[in-house]
């Protein structure tokens, strides 16, 4: 029997403020007996059991008769759709890969592309760095603050120092100080596809150096000490992922041929010569009430998309989106999902969209004195930490 350490079983105990407390009570056999008897007392579920043991069970559960009645036709769709249809692999980049699916559409159509992808992992190579440099600088923070090696904050930060997933403000800041660059000039590896190894790597290194941090600010080591220190250990992480994506290059020229099939040429250039607009979207899973799923862990953000097109009803409101994802296009509709209505009610918590089409008491909300939430809160997760399908 397993016994509970929690409280006393055969006893009644009280709290501060002297309001009993009922004991827990343990699972008897008896009980779990009839658990199973009242199981197996509806066919359905041995029919269900039978089923979900050998197939997915959020595959099984979707309903034939509302999926058969649901189709990929939209009244209302953008110009046109990027192609090739994007994929991610094994990687938590889907908030890189959506952006960059929208910022490729302008310039394929200025340039009269066909096919065309901007370098996921050129803002992935910059994102590490960056991500990195900036977790260092919190370490030294909290440690000046006296943030405890027990202390929430620091417990949260080490658990996970660095992963894939990003948001809106990420991108927007790579971009910004980087630029961006076509896939062909900084292609995939096997890391930037299956991070995971590199990740991990990365991960124990900036263990290593927050402790060696917080014993520099213990001993009272200066700021110009504390900041050399810091380079030197960002000198060891570009080493690591410069040794597991390559190196981006500072120039390239772009060569290609039109939908004309003319040879085109461009270069070299920078990054930095170009600016595009970016958008993205997110998806979480299924769990309580919307508002409850975030507040009870159930939920997040884990993943970006794009939207392409929407259904409408005669009166104009929303009944479907397309979605362009970032998994290849072997599953769903070449690549793009169904999302209705009710689905995106409930289960989405960001869109970035142009301002020119935002209602200005929307807008407005920018004038406000920014709150501040927690390392924690459930609305700070990046997009992708759990998208890998490692």
């Amino acid at each position: 029997m397993i016994e509970n350490t929690l409280l006393p079983t055969n006893q009644e105990v009280s709290n501060e403020d002297h309001t009993e407390i009922q004991p827990t009570v343990p699972l008897s056999l008896e009980t779990l007996k009839k658990f199973q008897n009242d199981f197996y007392g509806d066919p359905k579920n041995e029919l269900a059991q039978n089923v979900c043991t050998r197939f997915d069970p959020f595959e099984v559960a979707i309903s034939r008769k509302k999926a058969d009645c649901t189709l990929h036709n939209y009244n209302i769709k953008v110009e046109s759709e990027g192609k090739p249809v994007t994929n991610q692999e094994h990687s938590g980049r889907c908030w890189l890969f959506a952006a960059l699916n929208v910022m490729r559409l302008p310039f394929m159509k200025k340039y009269a592309i066909e096919e065309f992808e901007f370098s996921q992992s050129y803002l992935f190579f910059w994102d590490k760095i960056e991500r990195s440099h900036y977790w260092l600088n919190n370490i030294v923070i909290t440690a000046k603050e006296g943030e405890q090696l027990d202390g929430r904050l620091l417990n949260f930060l080490l658990k996970d120092p660095i992963n894939d997933g990003g948001q809106w403000d990420m991108i927007v800041n790579l971009v910004n100080k980087y630029g961006v660059m076509p896939k062909k000039c900084f292609p995939e590896s096997f890391s930037s596809k299956r991070s995971l190894h590199m990740n991990a790597l990365i991960k124990t290194k900036l263990r290593e150096y927050a402790k060696q941090l917080r014993d520099k600010v213990a001993a009272k080591a200066s700021y110009e000490e504390i900041q050399a220190t810091i380079n030197k250990q960002i000198a060891v992480i570009y080493n690591i992922v410069a040794t597991c994506l390559g190196t981006p290059p500072e120039k390239f020229t772009f060569e290609f041929y039109n939908k004309e099939k003319a040879y085109n040429s461009f270069g070299p250039l920078t990054p930095k010569d170009h600016d595009y607009r970016l958008v993205f979207n997110t998806e979480v899973q299924i769990g309580l009430e919307k508002k409850d799923r975030l507040l009870y862990g159930d939920s997040c953000m884990t993943h970006a998309m794009v939207f392409t097109a929407v259904g409408t009803d005669e009166q104009g409101n929303p009944l479907k989106f397309r979605v362009e994802n970032s998994y290849g296009d072997k599953e769903y509709d070449k690549g793009y999902l169904l999302l209705t209505e009710p689905w995106f009610r409930e289960f989405v918590f960001e869109v970035v969209i142009d301002k020119k089409y935002v209602p200005s008491e929307v807008l407005d909300v920018f004038k406000q004195e920014a709150i501040v939430l927690p390392a924690w809160d459930p609305m700070g997760t990046l997009a992708c930490p759990v998208c890998s399908k490692e």
